[in-house]
C-alpha cells in the first residue's frame, strides 16, 4: 500500500503551472488536479530540505495518472 501526501506547489504563479505537489512514498511528482476517492486526514510531516509542511495524507494501492491528472482509488 503506497502512502500519499498532498500539498499545494507554492511556486506555481500561474494558471497553466501543476499546482500541487503529490508524494508517492517520498518520491515527489507534480499534478495540475488531483482526485481523491478514499479516506483522507491531515498530517504535519518534515521534509529534509524544506521543512515542515501540512498534507492531505491517503494510502491507496491503485493511483493512475490521465496526463497531468493524479487519481487515487
Amino acid at each position: 500500500m503506497y502512502e500519499i501526501k498532498i500539498r499545494y506547489n507554492t511556486t506555481a504563479k500561474n494558471s497553466d503551472d501543476l499546482h500541487w505537489r503529490v508524494l508517492i512514498d517520498g518520491k515527489e511528482f507534480l499534478a495540475r488536479n488531483v482526485e481523491i476517492n478514499t479516506p483522507t486526514y491531515t498530517t504535519k510531516d518534515f521534509i529534509k530540505e524544506v521543512g515542515e509542511k501540512w498534507h492531505i495524507t491517503t494510502k491507496s494501492n491503485s493511483i493512475t495518472w490521465k496526463g497531468d491528472v493524479c487519481i487515487i482509488n
